[in-house]
Formats: structure tokens, sequence, C-alpha cells
């Protein structure tokens, strides 16, 4: 448990969900447990026009997104609230809100329903850089969620399970104004749903819903789940927003959907375990922040950066070593990164009782891109990011990419690794040691865990190369 010293405790629990620090007092110590009730997921386009916009503008053109954003967010919230809603995950232009308890389909419906009539009237933000019109797309599903507890250097809380992707899937289908529900949803909504197929409703309209109080975050608890390099900007109550050159690492762990059943509870401690592991190494030895976690089809997706709130040396590097780290430990599970370098708006942003710092704009969005574009157990970096590193790092040949909200294909570079003697002597061939090198394979294979394999030799004779291509033979299949 991370260890508060003199922070002022009562200052985080409006940067935590309620319900991570009611499952951190009351939840199973697997920290893994079962909860039905109905998930919202909210995602507005328009801010990386406007930040893109506002970046020439240095500090002016920062106050004015983070103005905009709380202009915007702030409404969001209180609405959600009003509706008993508990904003799980609040990123720079996304919000998962939480319902339980009674009518939680009628009231996360009607939540959705609220929040598009607010931004239809509030959505236009006029700028010293001219006007962007906000958009929003809503996706509510119903049903029974796992939720996952994960983390030392500070914890994060996991939204999990079929009835997640379902979400996520719905509001990806849900056009620009409207609110796409399941049919356990729609059940909440008698005459003000029309059917679009393949298990997605149209919400037209809300319904009288009773007053729920919306949850709050247990204040002796909610210090755990704020990242470490937050903590000192949430003490010293720090607003101010800048632009900030930035290096984003996204990380897609997948295939969470089938270990969420209770006959494979034991499986999905395993993965998430090994994925925390990798996470928080990253966080205490190679200096990175990693600021949330977030939802995503039949997984979930973690999010790193290097560069805000403080900048520090080697920024792109810091974030490099992170995506190596998730390939070389993790390459089994299909895990796919994405690393981008480059300029981002970076503010704590929100509502008094609902905060996040946050960072966004095309350097983000683009992280994320590559990482959805990433073969399985893979890693793929910007070529910024390798020019921008003051290490030195292997990469294959570039590949151009055509991905979403870029016009001109991009290029990405698949990572092998930061360059080392180890990694110059793995990238060449290994010559008249097939034998032996097949040897180490099965003795590797079947050693078990904590032995030792020596390999011995005269001096120059190639050992340290072999063993080189024994490591690499070892993390491309996995062995452990």
């Amino acid at each position: 448990m991370p260890n508060s010293g003199s922070h002022d405790r009562s200052r985080f629990g409006p940067y935590v969900a309620a319900l991570a620090t009611d499952l951190a007092l009351h939840g199973p110590d697997t920290g893994l447990t079962r909860r039905s009730g109905s998930l919202a997921s909210v995602d507005l386009s328009g801010f990386t026009r406007l930040s893109e916009r506002l970046a020439i503008a240095d500090v002016t053109g920062a106050e004015e997104i983070n103005a905009a954003l709380n202009l915007q967010f702030g409404p969001l919230i209180d609405i959600a609230l009003r509706h008993g809603g508990d904003v799980l995950q609040f990123g720079g232009d996304a919000l998962l809100i939480w319902f339980e308890g009674a009518h939680h389909a009628a009231r996360a419906g009607s939540a959705g329903v609220t929040m598009q009539r607010s931004i239809r009237n509030h959505g236009r933000v006029v700028t010293s850089a001219g006007v962007v019109r906000l958009r929003m797309s809503v996706g509510v599903a119903t049903g029974e969620f796992t939720f996952a507890l994960i983390g030392e250097t500070h914890r994060e809380l996991l939204v999990l399970g079929p009835n997640a992707t379902r979400t996520v899937e719905l509001e990806s289908r849900s056009a620009a104004g409207q609110v796409l529900i399941c049919e356990q949803t729609a059940a909440a909504f008698p005459g003000v749903t029309e059917p679009l197929g393949d298990g997605a409703w149209s919400l037209r309209r809300a319904v009288p819903v009773d007053p729920c109080p919306a949850p709050a975050a247990d204040g002796t608890r909610a210090f755990e789940f704020v990242p470490p390099e937050m903590r000192a900007i949430v003490d010293a109550e720090v607003t101010t927003a800048e632009h900030r050159p930035v290096t984003v690492a996204f990380v897609l762990v997948p295939g969470t959907d089938r270990l969420c059943a209770p006959d494979h509870e034991t499986e999905l401690l395993e993965l998430l375990e090994r994925v925390a592991a990798v996470a928080d190494r990253s966080v205490r030895e190679f200096g990175v922040c990693w600021s949330a976690t977030d939802i995503a089809p039949d997984g979930f997706k973690l999010l790193f950066f290097a560069g805000a709130p403080i900048a520090s040396e080697d920024d792109a590097g810091r974030v490099l070593r992170t995506a190596e780290a998730f390939v070389a430990d993790c390459r089994d599970t299909g895990v796919r990164v994405g690393v981008n370098t480059g300029l981002a708006f970076a503010a704590d942003i929100g509502h008094p009782q609902r905060r996040s710092f946050a960072i966004i704009g095309d350097t983000v969005n683009l992280a994320a891109r590559l990482m959805g574009k990433a073969p399985a157990g893979s890693a793929l970096v910007a070529p910024s990011t390798v020019s921008t590193s003051r290490s030195s790092w292997l990469t294959d040949a570039p590949v151009q990419l055509t991905v979403k909200g870029k016009k001109a294909p991009v290029s990405a570079l698949p990572l092998i690794g930061q360059t080392t003697q180890a990694a110059i002597q793995a990238t060449t061939p290994l010559v008249g040691r097939d034998r032996e090198f097949s040897t180490l394979v099965d003795l590797l294979s079947d050693a078990p865990a904590g032995a030792a394999i020596e390999v011995t030799g005269p001096g120059g004779i190639g050992k340290t190369h072999l063993v080189s291509h024994l490591a690499d033979e070892a993390r491309r299949t996995g062995l452990r």
C-alpha cells in the first residue's frame, strides 16, 4: 500500500472513483469482484482539434483549452452525479460512469440523454483561434461486470468482462448525438427506444427517475489510487494548464472476457499480477507515470507518459524502456504497445466532486492508434520518439499506416529493443551453434523455477552471443 507520508489525504477524494475505495475497504482479498449494474461510456470529439489550434498560443492557448474543458466536463459530471452515477474513469475526452442500486438502468440511460442535450446546447466553443463544435457519443450496457484492483506504486480500478466489451462497442457504434443501449437497458425505457439490430437500441428520450445521491470516494483510502507523480500537484492544488512535450505509451492487454468466467478466475488473477508487476517496475525503475487504466473491447488499456507534470532526463527513453518491458514480459499474452512523442495539453480538469490530471491532443491520440495497429506481442513507435531519446534503440524497417484522424499515412517503427552490446550480438546470425542452441532451448523449457543453466568454454568462443540468442528465443516464445 502506498505511504501517504505528509500528504493531506482529504484532498484526494475527487480524483478517485467511489467504487475503487469501496472495493479497497470491503472487497475480497483478491481484489476481484463481480457486481450488477449499468455502465455508460461517454466520448467527446472536437477537443483534439481545439488543442491543435490553440497549441501555438502557448500559455494563453492552454488556459483557453482548460477553460473549455472545465466548461464542458463540469456540467456533464454534474449530470452524472445527479443521476447517482460514479465516474470510474475520466480522461481528456471521455467518461466511464457506473450506476448501481435501484433503477440503475433508467438512471444510466437518462443521464446519457441529458448529457447529449447539454452538449447540443453548450457544445459550441468560441476561442481566439476560431469556433469548434464538440460532439458526443454514448453507449450503455446493463448486467454483471467484473472489477479488479491492481498495482502497488498506486492502485488502479479495472472494468472487465463481456458487458464491459458491450458498453465500448455500443459507444463506438453510436453516432454523434446518439445514445445506444443494450437490450437489458432498453427494458427500462418502454416506448422510447428504436431497435437497430445486433443487440443495439437507440434511446430517444429520458424517463423520470427518483433522485439518487451520488457515491463519494472514502477520503481515508483515496490517496492509494493517485499516481505518485500527481500527489504533489493535488497537495499544492495546482490548476495551471500548459502545453508540454511528452512521450506517451498505450498498452493493450487483450483476451480478458473469457477469463472473467468464475472457472477461469485463477488465470485472470495471474494475468493481472503479471501486467501490474511490469507497470509497477516501469514506475520504480524507469520513472514513468502510470497515469490510468481504461476499458477496451475484450481487455483493458494502460496509459504511461513522461514529460508531464515534470520533465526529466530522456523522457522518451523512459517510456521506450516501458514498452520494451511489456513486450519482453507479456509477449505471450498478445500485448500491443503504441508510443508517440510530441506536444500535448496537460491540466487538472473536471468538477469539484470529480477531477483528473489529463493529457490530450494529437500526440496522445496517435499513440493510441499505433497501439491498435501493433501486431500482437509487439510495440510500434513513432520515429519522433526514437530520434528524441538520448538512448540508442534498435527498430525494424518503418511501416506506413493508415490511421483514423490522419489524411496521409503515418510512419511507425517496430521496436526491437535498446541498443546494447548484447542486443547488437543478438541481431547477428548464430552460425555453427545449432546443436548447442537446441540443447539450451530444451534445458530452458524443462528447467524448474529458480534453476540455473551454466554455459562454459574458452574465452572468445561466443558464449555471450549464444546466450543472447537464447534470451531472445525465451522472450519470443514466452518462456519464463
